[in-house]
């Protein structure tokens, strides 16, 4: 495990703290058997609810955004053959921005009261984590609750019952 702070700020002081856990895997010395795809099942409801099937290509491209060469994200061959997956792993980043992107319209967008929300469509604190890997071509759903004590739930289900990720949004 490797843990990562980064504190941004600007002229009025600290404005954003990033912490980080990552997770590394031992170095893989033999092929992997794929990892076999199991019954789909249906995907849950709730109060908010938004439905992702990401593309080869789109991961390729948020790869490509974020420097992110990890080949799990766009060599089909290697997550198969080498790491065992049965498809391309969206990023869990990529999960957390579609996230955070369904919390602010949900209330209102761009904070100009447009929208079905309150308006407030500004963070205060994120807090999240990855439990499950989502694959390419395969349908998922963010689940989010509404509010309480300025608090949102959200977490990401595929069509399989795994939950992806499970997230906390707090609002000011």
């Amino acid at each position: 495990v490797v843990g990562v702070e980064k504190e941004y700020d600007n002229g009025e002081g600290v404005a954003l703290i990033d912490r980080r856990n990552w997770i590394f895997r031992p170095e893989i010395t033999e092929p992997q058997a794929p990892a076999a795809r199991p019954p789909e099942v249906p995907l849950p409801e709730g109060s908010h609810t938004r439905d992702f099937t990401q593309t080869p290509v789109t991961l390729f491209r948020f790869s490509a955004l974020t420097f992110n060469a990890h080949k799990i994200h766009y060599n089909r061959a290697w997550c198969r053959e080498v790491e065992g997956h049965r498809d391309l792993v969206v990023h869990g980043p990529l999960n957390l921005l579609n996230m955070v992107d369904f919390w602010r319209d949900i209330r209102g967008g761009n904070g100009n009261g447009n929208g079905n929300g309150n308006g407030n469509a500004t963070p205060k604190k994120i807090t999240y984590r990855a439990t499950h890997p989502v694959y390419a071509g395969e349908r998922y759903r963010i689940v989010m609750g509404d509010e309480k004590d300025g608090i949102t739930e959200a977490r990401i289900v595929d069509s399989f019952g795994q939950v992806g990720m499970v997230g906390q949004i707090e609002s000011f």
